[in-house]
């Protein structure tokens, strides 16, 4: 038997202009207040959703203004969904370590926060490599209404 259908699913299809992300932006963060995410959470879960969505353009296609990547978001049960697939550069995110705050803050850095934001405002985050010229797949889940997780200090 298959999964009943989802209550609310939005796909968006873009090329890696940079100068779009604001769409996804304004996307994800309609989609969230649609599926009923708690207003205190919305802006946290919109900033993850970004980073993995702005990674990917920046990162998956090299120099080149080639590549489509793509965002979807399904609620289903009161759960969401959120994958972003693109045909570039395989990059796992659950590669990167743990951040050790103090010597982030000390370091001066401004950047290399993404993947941290993507894994303190969901409940779990899956990544499969494309194989045989397929997508790379960065799957995130986040149960409406389930505590967050411990915010990370001031930057």
């Amino acid at each position: 038997m298959s999964p009943e259908p989802p209550e609310l699913f939005v796909e968006l299809r873009m090329d890696r202009d940079l100068t779009r992300l604001s769409l996804v932006k304004n996307t994800v963060e309609a989609f969230l207040v649609r599926a009923g995410l708690p207003e205190d959470e919305i802006y946290r879960s919109v900033i993850g959703i970004y980073e993995a969505f702005s990674n990917v353009v920046e990162h998956a296609y090299g120099e080149s203004n080639e590549g489509e990547v793509v965002l979807a978001m399904t609620l289903r049960d009161g759960k969401i969904e959120i994958q972003v697939r693109d045909r570039g550069e395989s990059f796992d995110p659950l590669s990167v370590k743990e951040i050790e705050w103090e010597s982030y803050l000390t370091s001066g850095k401004k950047r290399g926060l993404g993947v941290h934001l993507m894994r303190q405002v969901m409940d779990e985050i899956e990544y499969a490599p494309a194989s045989g010229g397929g997508e790379n797949v960065l799957t995130m889940h986040r149960t409406i209404g389930a505590p967050g997780k411990e915010a990370p200090p001031e930057v």
